[in-house]
């Protein structure tokens, strides 16, 4: 059975320089990731890359910011 998680945290260090962040659990299927910053959508290959459970940010996210994901889960 698929579900759909959403306002899921990113492990990571959000200090301005970190740009590597983890998911807890992998979305199935892949595609099915979307990641906000700050409130505004993120566009996968422009604004970050994903693979396994990395979130790439291509700039690091300022200090202080809230990053979340929504994604599906085959549970």
């Amino acid at each position: 059975m698929r579900y759909f998680n959403h306002n899921i945290p990113l492990n990571g260090e959000i200090d301005g320089v970190n740009k590597t962040f983890i998911l807890s659990v992998a979305p199935d299927p892949a595609i099915s990731l979307f990641v906000v910053l700050n409130g505004a959508p993120q566009t996968i290959n422009t604004d970050y890359t994903f693979s396994g459970l990395t979130v790439s940010f291509i700039v690091a996210p300022p200090e202080g910011s809230v990053i979340r994901a929504l994604f599906r889960k085959n549970y």
